[in-house]
């Protein structure tokens, strides 16, 4: 679904209930997906936009 840079190690989230930490910087994982629905929105976020339902910038840049 998506990612979060947390210092060198990223947050790789496939559910909402299910995470898992590894060892690799955001930049690392980026490198390593081929597939064109995944984007970086922020420095430490990237996002499948498959699971994008809606952003909303006039509530501070939210994406859901």
């Amino acid at each position: 679904m998506y990612c979060v840079a947390d210092g060198s190690y990223t947050k790789l989230y496939f559910t909402p209930d299910s995470k898992y930490l590894v060892t690799k910087s955001l930049g690392q994982i980026e490198g390593m997906i081929s597939e064109t629905h995944f984007i970086r929105i922020h420095k430490s976020h990237l996002v499948n936009m498959h699971f994008v339902s809606e952003v909303n910038n006039q509530i501070g840049n939210l994406v859901e």
